[in-house]
């Protein structure tokens, strides 16, 4: 029985971890990206397909399991900051952790300073795209998008930025 028991839980988190591109093959920017679990992943930064988030100077860098908790900590932080700054008249836009499920692309890099540094990427409808292995961008959507810069040395987040409604 136990046997039985490690055999479903492997082939359950072997089909957890199949990309999600209905079918396609797996191209080189597919192979960077590393599942660590259902709603985050880690994109390997590319300095000529993602010139726009870090300094083309930076280099990819991996994450440890205490920069993940790091980053979850500084996010709530930074969550519990933006919402107090919104308005009685536009509570819509605050953005509620434990109310949605958000999934999460992480983007870490070392600086020219050799800190590290990640970009969070954070949405609540992936669109059926292949989110984990691809940098889901979008216009609007209010709350449901939004994104912030961590360094990990400093312990500071910084351009934090929510997507605005059309």
């Amino acid at each position: 029985m136990p046997r039985l028991f490690i055999a479903l839980l492997l082939i359950s988190l072997l089909s957890c971890q199949n990309d999600e591109s209905n079918g396609e093959e797996k191209s080189e920017a597919d192979a960077n990206a590393i599942v660590t679990d259902t709603t985050i992943a880690t994109i390997k930064f590319d300095a000529t397909d993602m010139p726009y988030i870090f300094d083309k100077n930076a280099s990819p860098a991996t994450l440890t399991p205490q920069d993940l908790e790091q980053i979850d900590s500084l996010l709530l932080v930074c969550v519990a900051n933006y919402n107090k700054t919104i308005r009685q008249d536009l509570q819509f836009m605050k953005i509620d952790l434990d109310d949605r499920l958000y999934k999460k692309q992480l983007v870490a890099v070392v600086n020219s300073l050799g800190e590290k540094e990640v970009w969070v990427n954070c949405f609540c409808d992936d669109f059926s795209t292949p989110w984990r292995t691809r940098l889901l961008l979008v216009d609007d959507g209010g709350s449901c998008y939004f994104n912030l810069k961590i360094n990990l040395k400093s312990l500071k987040y910084y351009d934090f930025s929510v997507n605005a409604l059309a």
